[in-house]
């Protein structure tokens, strides 16, 4: 899974970055939503400009500007020997519908950033409107909201929130897990000890849940959320996870194809 469409080797939740994941391998993006101030769904993860449009934004939001008023994206550092300045494409916040047109049938994880009511459905909206209820998976950290996901749209597959994990791993310690059941299908959880455990993974896949890992820490210089070493790669590996959620979506290819050769 390509978190942000690969942050590492495109502008995060790029149309580019997507492109680029897509066609090295990635059988699944994971992206983030905002509402920009005149109601539009647009893709982009920090509550704050800054880190992604420069530092004279530091302190505004998706939410305080209208669509045609969204700032650029920055190109950091680190790619820019694969982004031009130039390259506008490669440095606008895509709207959701322009990734839904893109990708038709490809995976989608979505990350409802403070999703009100309102832009719950919005999206939810979206989803259904792009007949996307089959391949595509939405919540929040928020119990409340992931609430509101399921009461609006219990129909489109639904992440746990924190709460749901939290539970899930008490009940899997007390020996309950192959008893409890879930209304969420799809757990991404960060690869913490306590988590990176074969048994409780499998006892989550008997309950018919995808189980996905994401990154603790900023690994190989990434944002943070993606998991980007192999070593980690090896050790999600050998406990069974459904997915990785990397910020380096063609090396994490890569490695998979070496390991398979090897075996």
């Amino acid at each position: 899974m390509a978190h942000r469409g690969g942050s590492l080797e495109g502008i995060e939740n790029t149309l580019p970055a997507f492109a680029h994941a897509v066609s090295a391998g990635a059988n699944m993006l994971e992206l983030d939503v905002h509402s920009t101030k005149d109601g539009h769904v647009v893709v982009f993860h920090d509550d704050d400009l800054g880190r992604m449009c420069g530092n004279e934004f530091f302190g505004r939001g998706v939410g305080d500007f209208d669509l045609a008023q969204l700032p650029l994206l920055i190109v950091p550092e680190t790619l820019e020997k694969v982004v031009k300045e130039d390259d506008l494409e490669a440095r606008r916040m895509p709207l959701l519908e322009d990734v839904f047109r893109a990708h038709p049938s490809i995976p989608i994880s979505i990350d409802v950033k403070h999703g009100s009511e309102e832009m719950i459905i919005k999206v939810g909206t979206l989803i259904k409107q792009y007949n996307r209820t089959n391949n595509t998976v939405w919540g929040t950290f928020a119990k409340h909201q992931t609430d509101l996901c399921y009461t609006h749209f219990p129909e489109i597959p639904l992440h746990f929130c924190k709460s749901s994990v939290i539970y899930s791993v008490a009940m899997y310690w007390l020996g309950m897990g192959d008893w409890i059941s879930y209304r969420e299908s799809v757990m991404a959880i960060p690869d913490i000890p306590i988590l990176m455990r074969k048994g409780y993974v499998e006892t989550m896949q008997r309950r018919g849940i995808l189980v996905l890992f994401w990154g603790n820490g900023k690994e190989a210089g990434g944002p943070g959320g993606g998991v980007n070493t192999p070593e980690k790669f090896e050790a999600l590996t050998r406990i069974g996870v459904d997915g990785i959620c990397t910020d380096r979506p063609e090396f994490l290819k890569e490695w998979l194809g070496s390991r398979e050769q090897s075996a």
